[in-house]
């Protein structure tokens, strides 16, 4: 069992998986699927649907565009270098799951539920993320979330080196997410986010759109 450490006595618990044991998988990814300790390599799955499980795998420069995925599970899964641009997922399920150098343009995520997920160095410009319950720390490392929108809880969620420019919150709680050393300018919504935390750079970043979402009138 390894975890990433993030500091301050949080962490990650990382996917279980033995590469060693990992079978190679051609087959298609579409339709009911249960699949554990497979390999897929550079499979284009654009707009296939799905729903099941994946777990204890690896999916390595998969291309996922546009696909349909609804009650579904990921878990100890590793996503590397997938594209996710424009697909529309719902009533997934991510437990110990990591995405490396994913793009997700567009991407539209309704996750029953998520915990124990790392997403580092990924493009998710205008994507719809909402989570209805956050179970461990969800954290995001230098990953690009420019325009994109995020609703539901937001509790204990970790943005390290973000761009959350022009991004539009609508959280329903933001207990203890950390929105420290990521960029917030344009964003709307500050106010859906009480209990995040945020550094004294950012505070003079998000100032004047906070005193208009508050209703106040700033005159120099």
């Amino acid at each position: 069992m390894e975890f990433r450490d993030l500091g301050e006595k949080r962490s990650i618990q990382r996917p279980s998986i033995d590469y060693d044991d990992l079978d190679p998988y051609t087959g298609p990814v579409k339709g009911e699927l249960s699949l554990s300790m497979v390999y897929i390599d550079s499979t284009d799955a654009t707009g296939a649907t799905a729903e099941g499980r994946i777990s204890r795998s690896v999916l390595d420069r998969v291309r996922l565009t546009g696909t349909g995925l609804s009650s579904f599970d990921w878990d100890d899964t590793a996503l590397k270098c997938a594209d996710l641009s424009n697909a529309r997922w719902s009533g997934i399920r991510l437990s110990r799951a990591e995405l490396t150098g994913c793009r997700g343009i567009g991407w539209q995520l309704a996750a029953s539920e998520a915990g124990d997920v790392y997403a580092e160095d990924c493009r998710f410009d205008m994507a719809t993320i909402n989570v209805e319950k956050v179970r461990g720390v969800v954290a995001f490392v230098r990953c690009s979330f420019k325009e994109a929108t995020f609703a539901g809880r937001m509790d204990k969620m970790v943005f390290r080196d973000c761009d959350l420019s022009g991004a539009e919150f609508a959280a329903s709680s933001a207990k203890g997410c950390d929105l420290r050393s990521s960029k917030l300018d344009g964003a709307t919504g500050l106010l859906s986010l009480r209990g995040a935390i945020i550094d004294d750079t950012q505070t003079m970043e998000v100032a004047e759109q906070l005193a208009k979402e508050a209703g106040l009138t700033v005159n120099p």
